[in-house]
């Protein structure tokens, strides 16, 4: 007696790595971004970022809002990660401000204004709120990646 079995898919699945990504934040006073008799300090608070992981090819990976706290570091998961993509981070921006970004040139084209600047009493500029902006590639560190980014006014 002879049996045959036949087994058959209906569906692919796709199976994609997920890995850790470590960002480390940083300001850098090198310059004034307004006119203040604020320490430069307060002009490099990292208060809010929006993070982005691109493709070497620039196609976008992950984007995500996230609240900084004092230690000026984000860990995120992020599918099929690798040492030749590109983390992109807008610093003190509207939440939901890059939910619309594609690719990094999306990311680099959107326009931010003062306005996202106002304080709490909603008339005045804050310098402890003001736009940053950084890139940084990735690497490869043990059992996850890792990226280093300085941000500026």
């Amino acid at each position: 007696m002879l049996a045959l079995a036949v087994v058959s898919c209906t569906k692919q699945e796709v199976y994609e790595r997920t890995d850790v990504l470590v960002i480390n934040l940083s300001s850098r006073g090198l310059t004034r971004s307004a006119l203040s008799t604020d320490p430069i300090s307060v002009e490099n608070n990292i208060n809010t970022a929006t993070i982005g992981v691109f493709a070497s090819d620039g196609t976008m990976k992950i984007v995500r809002d996230f609240v900084i706290g004092t230690t000026k570091s984000v860990t995120i998961r992020v599918p099929n990660i690798s040492s030749s993509d590109k983390v992109a981070c807008s610093i003190n921006t509207p939440a939901g401000k890059y939910a619309d970004v594609k690719t990094l040139q999306d990311f680099n084209n959107k326009e931010m204004l003062l306005d996202n600047t106002v304080s709490t009493n909603g008339v005045d500029l804050s310098a402890s709120n003001l736009f940053m902006y950084g890139e940084s590639s990735i690497t490869a560190v043990s059992d996850a990646y890792q990226a280093n980014v300085d941000v500026y006014h």
